[in-house]
């Protein structure tokens, strides 16, 4: 759609206008599909414009319409939500999220999604200093490389190793995996 372009694009105030005419076009009914992916797309609006406690409101709101009308772009919206817990530090919620959503992902062998929620929850106990958490979470998508060839931006998990070895002061290991991520 127009509005997902716009905001890969940045084009925040052009997509405020689709956005504005999306809502119009739905009218009064506030509990449909349509609905749904109005209130998600204006969380990724709000969540661009740094909106984050704004954005959270309109994903839950999304996601529990999505119940209904969509459970697998419920699981996007989920994936979003983890986003926005990460940067509000709400990393708790955003652990148990991702840590569901890969059950669900799992449930449908959906093994590039659960790559994702690997990077996702080795990012988040990044940034609780766990870094023992870190490196599990990594080492298990290595071992979903390995079991299932997936490997869709992969770089991401020898960038979250590299930092892990960073924090502990391993710094040639940190530089391997670093190049390794570039490869």
């Amino acid at each position: 759609s127009k509005v997902k372009m716009l905001h890969r694009f940045g084009k925040t105030d052009e997509q405020l206008k689709y956005l504005e005419q999306a809502r119009l076009h739905i009218g009064k009914d506030t509990l449909s599909g349509n609905m749904m992916k109005y209130y998600g797309a204006l969380s990724n609006y709000h969540t661009l414009k740094h909106n984050y406690y704004l954005a959270l409101n309109l994903n839950l709101k999304a996601t529990e319409l999505a119940k209904t009308y969509d459970p697998i772009y419920g699981i996007v919206l989920e994936q979003n939500l983890t986003l926005i817990y990460e940067i509000l530090e709400d990393y708790d919620n955003a652990l148990q999220k991702l840590l569901e959503i890969n059950i669900k992902l799992d449930c449908l062998n959906d093994h590039r999604g659960i790559l994702f929620g690997y990077f996702g929850l080795s990012s988040v106990s990044l940034s609780k200093k766990d870094y023992p958490a870190a490196k599990k979470y990594c080492q298990e998508a290595i071992q979903l490389r390995v079991d299932h060839g997936v490997s869709t931006a992969f770089g991401y998990i020898y960038f979250v190793l590299g930092e892990v070895a960073i924090a502990e002061s391993k710094l040639d290991s940190a530089l391997f995996y670093f190049q390794k991520g570039l490869d």
